[in-house]
């Protein structure tokens, strides 16, 4: 009789596949359910541990904890714009406005002579 394929070992495959698991937690879910890890899996875990430096982060990028992080400081500096820089300067132009308003310095009569 031909060896049918375990029924858990299946799952855990076809999670990996789809992309629920990775392939760390796939090959955890073989050990913990007394599993052979198969040979696919442990090249696709030699693989991803080939692309960690000694750090644990990816040696061509940032983690994604750093990007999330990176992205909320600079949503923060944009919030912090629109609040407080920006009021700011509006008033300083309005200011600038009233005080010039008699000013014409920009008129023609003035640009022609």
């Amino acid at each position: 009789a031909a060896h049918q394929p375990d029924k858990q070992a299946l799952e855990i495959l076809d999670r990996l596949i789809a992309g629920e698991i990775t392939p760390a937690v796939a090959a955890l879910r073989f050990d913990h359910a007394g599993i052979l890890v198969p040979a696919g899996l442990q090249l696709l875990l030699a693989k991803s541990i080939e692309m960690l430096s000694p750090d644990g982060k990816e040696e061509f990028g940032v983690t994604e904890e750093e990007l999330d992080a990176l992205y909320n400081e600079k949503m923060q500096d944009i919030d912090q714009q629109e609040a407080v820089f920006l009021p700011e300067r509006r008033a300083e132009i309005k200011q600038l406005h009233d005080e010039l308003k008699h000013n014409d310095s920009f008129g023609p009569a003035k640009i022609d002579s």
